[in-house]
């Protein structure tokens, strides 16, 4: 998944769904052969992120 993540600031696309279509213009190889889109919506549900410059003195700050 990791891999993915990176090849996508490489390879963009206006959406992520469109590297599994079968469009010359935007499907990618190297992505659909090796994870399946609903697993990678899967992992993507479960990633989150915080931005640490906005940290304050709550607990629950990274609690989503």
């Amino acid at each position: 998944m990791e891999a993915v993540l990176l090849h996508s600031g490489y390879h963009s696309v206006p959406r992520r769904k469109m590297l599994w279509e079968m469009k010359q213009d935007c499907h990618n190889n190297l992505v659909a052969d090796n994870i399946r889109r609903d697993q990678m919506d899967a992992m993507l549900q479960c990633l989150h992120f915080r931005d640490n410059t906005r940290m304050n003195d709550d607990g629950y700050f990274k609690v989503n």
